[in-house]
Parts: structure tokens; sequence; C-alpha cells
């Protein structure tokens, strides 16, 4: 496809768009996992949806009490207060830490993913 972008995906990602796929028994290679459509009848069949997946990578972060530091590097943002030139320093120095929290991230967004959406009551 002349206008096709190449996404970098991780393990975890592509897990993600594989439990999404496999709740749409229709699904053929190519067509959209998302379609973004309110109204598209494969919408219905997706594990979860709207509200249900309204949490953010930082929200993941602060709940599972993440830095904020770590979550600055971990989002592509320089820690606050950390100048440029000590940036290699702190992430070595935090090495482990960064890890670490990288993997407490992804395992519970793939927790989150594989559970069922609690029924939420309307307000009448």
């Amino acid at each position: 496809m002349g206008n096709a972008i190449a996404i970098p995906t991780t393990p975890q990602i592509r897990a993600c768009l594989k439990i999404a796929a496999d709740a749409l028994p229709d699904h053929k290679t190519g067509d959209l996992v998302f379609p973004g459509c309110w109204n598209n009848p494969t919408r219905d069949k997706l594990p979860m949806r709207g509200h249900a997946l309204r949490r953010t990578y930082r929200t993941f972060a602060h709940s599972l009490g993440i830095p904020d530091d770590i979550g600055d590097w971990l989002l592509g943002d320089a820690p606050e207060g950390i100048k440029a030139h000590y940036l290699i320093k702190w992430a070595m120095a935090n090495n482990k830490a960064i890890v670490e929290a990288q993997h407490k991230i992804s395992k519970a967004m793939m927790t989150a993913l594989k559970a069922k959406p609690a029924k939420q009551k309307r307000a009448a």
C-alpha cells in the first residue's frame, strides 16, 4: 500500500490487537480492528470499548505507584528538574527501576484488557 505507515510494536501491543481481533469472529487480515464508528456493528463484538478503555498509560503508572520521574522517562519526556547533561547518568542509575516499572505497567494493562468490564449503571 502506497500510504502504509509502519508502526513499531511490542509483544504487549500485538497481544492487545490479537485480543480485539479474536473478539471479532468475521475479522480478516487487513480489516480494521477498531473501526472508529460508533454505530459500526462489529463494535459490539469487542471485549471492551468506550469508557472501559479510558485509562491512560500515565494513569496506570500512578495507580501502580510508579514515581513521576520514571513515568516521564517511559513516556519519552525528560524527568522534571533533571538537566539534559544528567539524563544519561540518571537513566543508568535508575535502569533497574525503569525496566521493572515498564513490566508492571504492561502487565497491569494486559490484565485490564483481558478482564470483563463491570456492568455500568446508567443515570435515570
